[in-house]
């Protein structure tokens, strides 16, 4: 499927990242600036929801299988305890069953980019310091099936929408070594309701049949490796 390939290309990414731009960091970073990088793998949650159109208005409680995320960020520590962070990524999942409808290989799957506000605060002796914080920003969002219908309607392929996205998170960072974290962190991903416009099987066939689901509701664990430079 096309969302697990994008997947694992935004993971394979956002590794390259950290590890390139730690590789550069002596020449291209100051030392004394409080910049870092993270990346990392974990799965995600989903909430049921509805399906709330296909070709028409509905109703129909969607269930989701444990999916996957990949997270990547660049920081910069403005405060001591206060940093800015731009983070994208992308988050995927199988849809289990939908009432009264049939599903193959169905994906609803979000690839968000968000601004992060991080509190966190070191304590002297400790390899580990907790965080909290708090996002938000847009997603696309993609809907990919090689077939979702009702007996009368049928569906196939990858159409895609843009929404508005928010997250709250908090973990702890376990010091590795110096400058290199492992980052452990739950997070709450909210995703407004997302619609798909699905052309008809020919184009003198009907019109377009429109699919939409209601808001996602996400719980996420993720461990990243963290770099400061």
């Amino acid at each position: 499927m096309k969302q697990r390939v994008r997947l694992l290309a935004v993971a394979g990414l956002s590794l390259c990242t950290v590890f390139c731009a730690r590789a550069q960091s002596a020449a291209y970073v100051d030392t004394e600036e409080k910049v870092y990088v993270r990346a990392g793998l974990g799965p995600v949650f989903v909430q049921d929801n509805r399906l709330v159109e296909f070709g028409g208005p509905d109703r129909a409680d969607v269930e989701y299988n444990v999916g996957v995320a990949a997270s990547a960020a660049i920081g910069w520590q403005f405060m001591r305890d206060f940093a800015a962070e731009f983070e994208f990524g992308g988050m995927t999942a199988e849809i289990e069953s939908a009432e009264g409808y049939y599903s193959y290989d169905s994906y609803l799957g979000h690839m968000p980019f968000m601004l992060n506000l991080v509190y966190s605060r070191e304590r002297s002796g400790s390899r580990i310091t907790p965080h909290v914080g708090a996002g938000l920003g847009g997603a696309i969002t993609l809907f990919d099936t090689d077939g979702f219908g009702n007996g009368g309607a049928v569906v196939f392929g990858e159409e895609s929408d843009a929404v508005f996205v928010w997250q709250v998170f908090g973990g702890a960072r376990i010091e590795l070594v110096p400058d290199v974290a492992l980052d452990l962190s739950y997070r709450y991903f909210w995703a407004d309701e997302s619609s798909f416009s699905y052309p008809p099987a020919h184009p003198w066939f009907g019109p377009h049949l429109r699919v939409g689901f209601s808001g996602i509701r996400a719980h996420m664990l993720i461990a990243s490796v963290l770099i400061k430079f």
